[in-house]
């Protein structure tokens, strides 16, 4: 066979699988499926972060208000030139741990071989255009105190903030739902980031030393035997206790993910791993570059007010056909 007539029969083959694959779409997605809400699995930790890139807190139950679940990144640390910093910079931030007063609302700082330092958290004080990635917004001082603890832990002039009072951060048009509050505060882009234990356990079987689910930052972590690896790819929705959420899209990740969080201690992994089946030729995601990797989803809420429990029910909205 000539090298044009063995062209020919490629581009035929081609046309043939695309012509194949477009009808399997048409049937799939407008002729026999159908959205349909399904038990998937419940609600088996829940988590927030006060200070954007420091150390969570574990909780029973939080609230939704319009910025995400109560008390998420509502501070943040900043540079001489009123940047972010994160452990991408400075991994020992994984060690500074914040908490919240729940009646007094006072904020107190503590991290290896300092004294505690007790914050109360203002929104009058000395307003500050900060940069979180292209974004630029309003955050106030939240005072000497806090900035000299900071600066003496982390080695370098830092400063505390807090969302100012009229904050304002839409989330990204491309990806946020209609009707959704589609808010953040000082989130890396979206309110929510929702995991599945059955995904790290996927994951893990693939690494040397498994890793546990801190590494991922999640707020809400999604098990039980309904949920199988990578379901949450396949959610366009979840319900939890009357609270509905979007899952916007797949979260890309970064080397925090590789940071020891009791320890500090990078290493290679899971980056390495999950970019040999989770880039986004893998998943299919519009998504981010052609170099990310991704574990977990984001998402927005419709409502607030809405609170969240371990151990509530979760129900996804799949395509069903």
């Amino acid at each position: 066979m000539s090298a044009t007539g063995a062209g020919r029969v490629v581009v035929g083959v081609a046309a043939s699988a695309a012509l194949a694959y477009g009808v399997y779409r048409l049937a799939k997605y407008h002729i026999l499926g159908r959205w349909e809400w399904v038990t998937v699995g419940k609600v088996t930790a829940l988590h927030v972060y006060p200070i954007k890139s420091c150390m969570g807190t574990s909780l029973e139950s939080v609230v939704l208000d319009d910025y995400g679940a109560s008390g998420d990144r509502r501070f943040l640390i900043v540079d001489e030139s009123n940047r972010f910093i994160t452990q991408r910079q400075e991994a020992e931030m994984a060690l500074i741990k914040p908490s919240i007063d729940p009646f007094s609302q006072m904020l107190t700082l503590e991290a290896p071989g300092m004294p505690p330092c007790k914050v109360p958290p203002t929104k009058d004080g000395f307003r500050y255009s900060v940069g979180v990635w292209d974004d630029t917004l309003l955050a106030v001082d939240q005072g000497i105190e806090a900035e000299e603890w900071i600066s003496s832990y982390l080695k370098r002039p830092c400063r505390l903030m807090g969302m100012a009072s009229d904050f304002e951060r839409p989330t990204s048009p491309k990806y946020s739902p209609e009707g959704g509050i589609n808010k953040a505060a000082f989130n890396d882009g979206f309110p929510l980031l929702i995991a599945t234990e059955a995904s790290l356990a996927d994951l893990n079987t693939r690494l040397q030393q498994p890793l546990p689910m801190n590494r991922f930052r999640p707020n809400i972590v999604v098990g039980g035997d309904g949920v199988k690896p990578w379901d949450e790819d396949n959610w366009k929705q979840v319900r939890i206790s009357g609270s509905h959420m979007a899952l916007c899209k797949p979260c890309s990740r970064c080397k925090i993910t590789t940071t020891d969080q009791e320890t500090c201690e990078r290493g290679e992994e899971p980056l390495e791993t999950l970019s040999k089946f989770r880039a986004k030729r893998h998943i299919k995601t519009t998504a981010g570059s052609a170099a990310d990797v991704f574990f977990g989803m984001n998402a927005c809420h419709f409502a607030a007010g809405g609170s969240l429990t371990v151990g509530d029910v979760v129900e996804a909205k799949v395509w069903v056909w």
